[in-house]
């Protein structure tokens, strides 16, 4: 008799609460978000996307290294920081031009040479050496002090990246 009492003040309760809760709609909802972010004086960011068919491009020396690791693997592959001369950049956003052909370069190095065809890469390029020096240190010193991991650096005479050849892709619009 005492839980059936005590069930039926709990709906009761509850009835009440729910009958008192105000209603709102999703257009409160978006004047509260708009007038939040007003108060915090941020107003929202305008992405502008680079369109690279109609961009133009100047040459350049590049330097750059690339990173590999394989998602249930310890070994982390690196490569020595690399000079490369005329290397397509954009003029106004300074855009690798075909920054996935240097990753593929790498990931086929990879598989051929260690047997290792699920990995990720990863370029990191600048156009000032000690700039890029600085960011690969900071990741020498991240994976050299991570417990687990075994860091294989690639040296230059092992491996270095190949400019591509700009000219076959001229006739699709660059």
């Amino acid at each position: 008799m005492m839980k059936r009492l005590i069930i039926l003040l709990l709906v009761l309760f509850s009835f009440n609460l729910y009958s008192q809760a105000q209603v709102v709609s999703t257009n409160d909802l978006v004047q509260t978000a708009k007038s939040t972010k007003k108060q915090r004086g941020k107003q929202p960011k305008q992405v502008e996307k680079v369109n690279t068919k109609k961009t133009e491009w100047y040459s350049t020396t590049v330097y750059m290294y690339a990173v590999s690791s394989e998602f249930g693997d310890t070994t982390v592959y690196m490569t020595d920081i690399v000079a490369l001369d005329s290397i397509k950049l954009t003029k106004k956003y300074d855009y690798l031009a075909f920054r996935s052909d240097f990753s593929i370069q790498f990931k086929q190095y990879l598989a051929d040479n260690y047997g290792k065809n699920l990995q990720t890469v990863a370029v990191f390029f600048d156009k000032d050496r000690k700039k890029l020096t600085k960011k690969y240190s900071k990741l020498l010193k991240r994976y050299n002090s991570e417990d687990g991991n075994s860091l294989k650096i690639i040296t230059q005479d092992q491996f270095v990246f190949k400019a591509p050849d700009y000219n076959l892709y001229l006739d699709s619009g660059l």
